[in-house]
Parts: structure tokens; sequence; C-alpha cells
């Protein structure tokens, strides 16, 4: 079982996100619906000592995420989002440790970046395999591909979205993760 997991999105307290991504409606109709069901979803699969990446955009303003993040358990890191605006202290409470990017190995000779806001492609040419980031809730990044007169958008498998949307609103574990990637390259 993984000890270490990948989430994003979570806009505890935010009131226009159900216009923003319509899939949260299986949380529930009311924030407070939704938060439980967030609450729940999490803490099912994650233990006191486990750690879990949260990349980007935890609650909207301080009250909610008073109000919500203590209730997660784990073992929490952040990679700030275009959302986490509250001041680093605020934040250092319930997070080891407060990122604006992370490299790291997902397996050998597999060098990741964890960002909130999908990179540039460029910098995934010769840096990194895969660029692991939330932000899109419900969309992909896509690539265009000329075929002739017309161009088709294709899924780029080289970014990894964990937004909540993305995940059924269950942290994601490492293992599956490091699976979805070895598929990606072929590998399993």
């Amino acid at each position: 079982m993984s000890d270490t997991f990948f989430i994003s999105d979570l806009h505890f307290g935010h009131k226009n996100i159900l216009n923003m991504s319509p899939s949260r409606n299986i949380l529930g109709d009311a924030l407070e619906e939704q938060h439980v069901s967030l609450f729940y979803r999490w803490n099912s699969v994650l233990r006191k000592n486990d750690y879990v990446w949260v990349l980007g955009d935890v609650a909207m303003g301080r009250m909610a995420y008073e109000a919500c993040i203590p209730q997660l358990r784990g073992i929490k890191r952040l990679v700030r989002g275009n959302h986490d605006v509250l001041a680093e202290e605020i934040y250092r409470k319930d997070f080891v440790k407060i990122f604006g990017v992370v490299n790291m190995e997902l397996f050998p000779k597999c060098r990741v970046v964890l960002t909130h806001i999908p990179i540039h492609p460029q910098e995934l040419e010769f840096r990194w395999k895969f660029n692991i980031h939330g932000h899109l809730h419900e969309k992909q990044v896509l690539i265009k591909v000329a075929k002739s007169e017309y161009t088709l958008p294709f899924l780029d498998l080289r970014y990894i979205n964990v937004s909540c949307e993305q995940t059924d609103f269950y942290p994601l574990a490492l293992e599956d993760l490091r699976l979805i990637a070895k598929q990606r390259l072929g590998l399993s």
C-alpha cells in the first residue's frame, strides 16, 4: 500500500466551484456537503503518517482553510497554486514543506516536475519526462497535430493532471502515478 499520494484543486470554501467544475455535483449540492465528501474520500485512503503532495488551490480564504485543512490526515506538502494567497505562516501550520515547483524522480530515469499550473511544453523536451500538475480541473493539456488540411487535438501524454476532478476526488497513490507514467512510456 502506498504511503505517498498526490492531489490538487480542493478549493475548500469556493462558492462558485460547481459552476466551474460540474463533475463536483457527485460530492453534494451544497458546499458543506462537498467538504464532507472530500474529507471522507481523503481520509479513507490516507493514514496519519502518509505523505501527500497537494499541488495547489487548497482553499478560498482563511476561514475555509482553517475549518477544512486540519481535518485531513497525512503529512502534507504544498506546491502553491494561484489561489493559495494566504500568508506562508498560515500554511506552515498544516504543511511541513511549501514549494513553488518540485523536481523528483518518479522511478529510475524518470524525472518529473510537480507544479500547480502546467509548464511550457518546451521545458519537457530536455529536463523532465512528465509534468504532474493541477489547475485545469476537468480539462487536460492537448497538443495539436496537423493532418493535411486540418488540425486535430490529442492528449499530450507528458502531462498528468492530478486535479481532484481527475482522480474521482481521492488522492492518487504514488504506485498509480508510476503506473500511468510507465504505460505512457510503453514500459508496462
